[in-house]
């Protein structure tokens, strides 16, 4: 499974609004404003350049991969 942390990276470098996440990263105001309340479904790689440069980040910091708990019993070694 994997993490959206938009919205906590731009709250840590003092962006504060999907506005200022527009001008900064130089998207489309509806994409700007889905990406800062961390509801992505899907995000094109030049949009993921955009954000990982006007964030400073690494493309991980934004979208950190989270371990699921397996429910169930583990399979038994033969």
């Amino acid at each position: 499974m994997v993490a959206v942390k938009i919205k906590e990276r731009c709250e840590a470098i003092g962006i504060k609004t999907a506005y200022q996440l527009q001008k900064a990263a130089q998207l489309a105001p509806s994409t700007a404003s889905r990406f800062f309340k961390n509801d992505v479904t899907k995000l094109t790689i030049d949009a993921l350049g955009k954000l990982c440069d006007a964030l400073d980040c690494d493309a991980g910091v934004l979208f950190p991969r989270v371990k699921e708990k397996r429910s169930g019993l583990k399979a038994k070694a033969k």
